[in-house]
Formats: C-alpha cells, sequence, structure tokens
C-alpha cells in the first residue's frame, strides 16, 4: 500500500505545457478548488487496480467546451497565431478544416435579424392599415347595423310585425317619389355668416345631404322624379347645379332667385336639360347673359313664366327680350323690371307676340315711353297685374288703360310723377273694383 501512495508535492510539480489555455482556463475557474489544508497526504491514494474512468456527464461537457472552443477558434484564428507564433503550421492546417467542417449558426443568425425585424415591421404596418379601414366601416354602418339587429328582434318575437315591414317597403316605394318632385332650399328664414356660406344649422346640413345625393357616385333612384327646384339666396357651385339639372330632366319650375356662386355654364345646359321647363326665375342673379337667355327660350319654347328681373343691365339688353317675345308666345307672366338699357322697339315686340299676359312687370325702366306702354295695353286684352312703378309715362296711358283693359285687378303707378290726379279719377270712374297703387 505504501508504494501506491503519491506524494502531492510531487504532482504539484508537474512539467506544464506551454499552450494557449484561453478555453481551459474557464474550465478551470469554474472547477471547485481545494486547498493542500483541505486534504491529507494519507486520504490520496491511487489504486492499481482501479480503472480510470470518466462520467457520461463529464463527457458530454467537455465535448461542448470543445465545440465552443471551435467555434471560437473560427472567428479568432489569425488572432491566435500572431499571439502564439510558436504553434506548428501542421496544427493550423488541422485546426482549419475542422472549422470549415463545423456549422456557422452565428453567422446565420446574425444575418436572419434583419430580415425578420423587416419582416414584423411590415406585418405591424398591414394590421395597423386593416384596422383603420375596418374601423371606418364599422362606424359608418354602425347604426344601420344596430337598426337592422333591432328589427330582426322585434320579428323573431312577434311574426305579426312582418306586414308592417311590407306595409313600410310599399309607403317608401309611394311616397319617395311624392317628396322628391319638390326640392326647396331657401336663406329666407335664415342668417347668413360675414363670409356669406350657408353655414345656418339645419339649412347647411340639408344642402349637404342634397349635395352627396347629387354628386355621389351612388345615384338615388328617384332623382329623376323632381319637378320643382328653388335655390333662393344660395351659394351654389357650378359642379351641384349641373349635376341637378343632368339628374332631374323633368323639372318644369326653376327658381334661382338672388343665388350666386355659379358661371353661365350651368345656366347654358337648362337648354339641353329640361326641354319640358315652363316656370323660369332669375331674380338678381348676375351669371345671366344674352346668351343663356337666347338658347333657353330657343329650346324651351313652353316657357309660361320669366322672372328676369333685377338683372344687371350690361349683360342683358334688349335683343333677349325680342328673342323671348318671338320663342315664347305662351307667356302668361313676364317680369322685366329695373332693365335701364331696354327701349322700346323691345318692349313693342312683347306686345306683338304675348297676347295671354296676364302679369306683367315693367317697373323702373326709364327709357320706355307712352307708345310702348299703350301698345302693350291695347294688344294684351286679359292683362290683370300691371306694375309701371318708377317710370316715365303720362296720362294718355292712364285714358287707355280705361278703355282697354277691361280685365285688369291692379295698377301700380307710384312714384310716377307726370300722371294727374284727373287721369286717375276718369280711370276709377271707369274701373270702380280696379285696385290702384299711388305714391308710397
Amino acid at each position: 500500500m505504501e508504494e501506491n501512495k503519491i506524494d502531492i508535492n510531487y504532482v504539484s510539480e508537474l512539467p506544464k505545457v506551454n499552450t494557449p489555455i484561453s478555453v481551459h482556463e474557464e474550465v478551470v475557474s469554474s472547477t471547485p478548488k481545494f486547498s493542500k489544508t483541505d486534504i491529507s497526504p494519507d486520504d490520496i491514494h491511487i489504486s492499481s487496480d482501479m480503472q480510470l474512468s470518466i462520467p457520461k456527464s463529464v463527457t458530454s461537457y467537455l465535448a461542448q467546451r470543445e465545440n465552443s472552443e471551435a467555434s471560437i477558434k473560427t472567428h479568432n484564428t489569425p488572432s491566435l497565431i500572431e499571439s502564439h507564433p510558436q504553434i506548428p503550421i501542421e496544427e493550423i492546417g488541422a485546426i482549419r478544416s475542422s472549422l470549415e467542417a463545423l456549422p456557422l449558426p452565428i453567422m446565420a443568425s446574425s444575418l436572419m435579424s434583419p430580415l425578420s425585424a423587416y419582416m414584423l415591421l411590415t406585418l405591424l404596418i398591414i394590421a395597423v392599415i386593416w384596422f383603420v379601414v375596418l374601423r371606418r366601416e364599422l362606424s359608418i354602418g354602425k347604426k344601420s347595423n344596430q337598426l337592422r339587429e333591432m328589427w330582426n328582434n322585434f320579428l323573431a318575437k312577434d311574426k305579426a310585425l312582418y306586414p308592417t315591414l311590407f306595409v313600410n317597403h310599399l309607403w317608401y316605394h309611394c311616397s319617395a317619389p311624392i317628396l322628391w318632385r319638390r326640392i326647396e332650399f331657401s336663406v329666407e328664414g335664415y342668417r347668413q355668416n360675414q363670409c356669406g356660406k350657408n353655414t345656418s344649422g339645419p339649412l347647411y346640413w340639408r344642402l349637404m345631404k342634397i349635395k352627396r345625393v347629387m354628386c355621389g357616385k351612388t345615384k338615388h333612384l328617384y332623382c329623376s322624379k323632381m319637378v320643382y327646384l328653388k335655390l333662393a339666396g344660395l351659394k351654389i357651385s357650378d359642379t351641384l347645379l349641373s349635376a341637378i339639372l343632368r339628374l332631374c330632366p323633368n323639372i318644369h319650375t326653376l327658381i334661382l332667385d338672388r343665388s350666386y356662386g355659379f358661371s353661365n355654364i350651368p345656366i347654358i345646359e337648362i337648354a339641353r336639360c329640361c326641354p319640358k321647363l315652363l316656370h323660369l326665375s332669375f331674380d338678381a342673379c348676375k351669371a345671366i347673359t344674352d346668351r343663356c337667355i337666347s338658347e333657353i327660350v330657343r329650346s324651351c319654347p313652353k316657357l309660361e313664366y320669366i322672372h328676369f328681373a333685377s338683372i344687371c343691365s350690361l349683360n342683358v339688353t334688349g335683343a333677349s327680350v325680342i328673342e323671348i317675345a318671338q320663342f315664347c308666345p305662351n307667356l302668361i307672366y313676364l317680369n322685366l323690371s329695373s332693365h335701364h338699357h331696354i327701349k322700346d322697339i323691345s318692349f313693342c315686340a312683347i306686345a306683338r307676340s304675348c297676347v295671354n299676359l296676364r302679369h306683367l312687370d315693367l317697373s323702373s325702366n326709364y327709357y320706355m315711353t307712352d307708345d310702348a306702354v299703350c301698345d302693350i295695353v291695347r294688344s294684351c286684352a286679359n292683362i290683370q297685374y300691371l306694375i309701371l312703378h318708377r317710370t316715365y309715362i303720362t296720362d294718355k296711358t292712364i285714358y287707355d288703360i280705361a278703355h282697354y283693359c277691361s280685365n285688369l285687378l291692379v295698377l301700380d303707378v307710384g312714384d310716377c310723377w307726370r300722371i294727374s290726379k284727373e287721369s286717375i279719377h276718369f280711370l276709377l270712374s271707369k274701373k270702380p273694383t280696379l285696385d290702384i297703387i299711388l305714391d308710397t
């Protein structure tokens, strides 16, 4: 037994090998350390009969450390050669061949990480876009979906509501054409802001709704049923007005009094889009020109009502009045007030052609004389309302009215300073029921 004993001092003084131990140092540092004081020489014996065996756990651990050392050497081979020039060339070749045979997981992972980041970012962007789109669609149809669910619940509980559904469907198809026949938007009763925009609460939202219907991609089924349209005192764009005229060819009454914001282009389109027009009113519309009136009266010969009052006299001349008289012989109502540059020749054309006139307004026409008014009075025997306010007529016109206008109900001669009281008394003696409007 004494021969098998080994001196500790002798074991500690074993020859050292001058090799790099960069990885082995980590292994040694991780193994537990024992001091000489903890182990006595008598406790250490190596039996010759004991086989030197290494446990499997230690073997796997050493194999793992060798693989990690080989991977580290793959990246640091030149630095190892420079720091340890004493390594033989044969060993370097063996190390290189072994390194080439090993996989490169670190390099692959370093290359794949940017690509995966880009893929994740792309998926995130797509998810956000879909979320926004779906949220918008859900918000648009939220109210309609709630109403539909509520109605379905009622139908599931009580089947007696099916006739109600049928009646509502029938009511819609019967009432929608009636409601669409007359569309009226007037600024009367509303206030506009300083910029002149249509921002008056209910009126503004009603205009926005009609604009979405007329200018949207989906057209309403009953737009073509419209026959009456009034847009009074509003700011209207060419797009909206043109869309209405194109979608509603059956309009017979069009009122655009004091409206603005549009040009003469949609007005000219009236001639092409509304051949059934009967009633046309453009009070104080600056976009009206001679060409507009000419195109309309040539294409709409059935016109019975024309209101062209307070239009800029520079845009409308006597030529337009002559064309009205020539192409619209069925006129019943005609308002040509405040046209300061129209002369007698134009009014005489009306007297020759428009014999069915019942309402004629020629007020504030300063170039009109007694001759033109007397021709109208003698030709239009059915006239009932004659407005001659602020004109230069004399007693001659009053005497002719007393003799020829048997159906006259109202006569306005206010601010006509050339008329004498004697002529008015004579007129009242002939027509005691006549309503005469004098100076105001």
